[in-house]
């Protein structure tokens, strides 16, 4: 399942480093909390000899739509289409994507187990993985003599980024927040959130804390380089800044 994630995430957004965002089933922004900027609008492009890039548009809702596109090593074209919430938290500003079409792997299988108990039935997990950002979640059921029975809906989960603007609003920078790290945090105890662990041998983290919660999180640890970690860098059309040499570093 992680291969597929890369597969879309990964590489058409141009995300480096091998590592992928973390999954959360609520947003991290309310109203008070949304901007718009047009700097952000329009096209994006890698540098000379990449494929693919971003491009953004104003929403009716005063969001924006992100289409990001690239190709694999094969030359096959990849497109995902998000809605993006800009927001601004003390002064930093982050974005939160949630993809608009649900992504599932050519051929998957899944198992849930039923649970019973004194009122009813649990289906366990509560959360399972169905493709790119998309999860089957599951309510405990009812149960009589003749059935059982839960409910199910389908999560599009929301994934969040460090937003970073240079050389006069020509170059963009998107920096997520990495799943291994909230995992590994949760894990050793460093870091107390509401999760699932989810995925193969419930190793993967998905946050399920709510919003307040969220906005913590990151704004603890929003110039913690661990924590986000994978920087996709995108270009205006036209424009690439200077390589940097042993003659000309900063």
């Amino acid at each position: 399942m992680k291969s597929f994630k890369i597969l879309l995430g990964m590489l058409v957004m141009a995300f480096l480093a091998g590592c992928v965002p973390v999954d959360s089933i609520n947003p991290l922004y309310t109203d008070k909390d949304l901007v718009f900027d047009p700097a952000l609008l329009g096209q994006w492009n890698g540098e000379s000899g990449e494929k693919g890039g971003w491009n953004f548009a104003k929403a009716d809702d005063g969001s924006y739509q992100l289409v990001a596109s690239g190709a694999d090593d094969n030359g096959q074209h990849f497109t995902l289409v998000y809605q993006a919430h800009l927001i601004e938290l003390q002064g930093h500003r982050f974005i939160d994507l949630v993809p608009a079409q649900v992504f599932l792997p050519d051929s998957d299988a899944w198992t849930l187990n039923l649970e019973r108990h004194k009122s009813g039935v649990a289906a366990r997990p509560e959360l399972a993985r169905l493709g790119f950002s998309a999860y089957l979640e599951l309510t405990d059921g009812q149960s009589d003599a003749n059935k059982d029975s839960f409910s199910a809906r389908l999560r599009l989960t929301h994934t969040f980024y460090r937003v970073e603007m240079s050389h006069d609003g020509k170059t963009l920078s998107l920096i997520h927040l990495d799943d291994d790290w909230v995992t590994k945090e949760i894990e050793s105890g460093r870091l107390a959130i509401a999760h699932q662990m989810v995925g193969d041998n419930g190793k993967t983290a998905v946050l399920t804390a709510d919003t307040a919660d969220l906005q913590r999180l990151v704004l603890d640890h929003w110039n913690d380089h661990e924590a986000f970690d994978g920087t996709a860098t995108m270009y205006r059309p036209g424009f690439e800044p200077e390589k940097k040499t042993e003659g000309n570093e900063e």
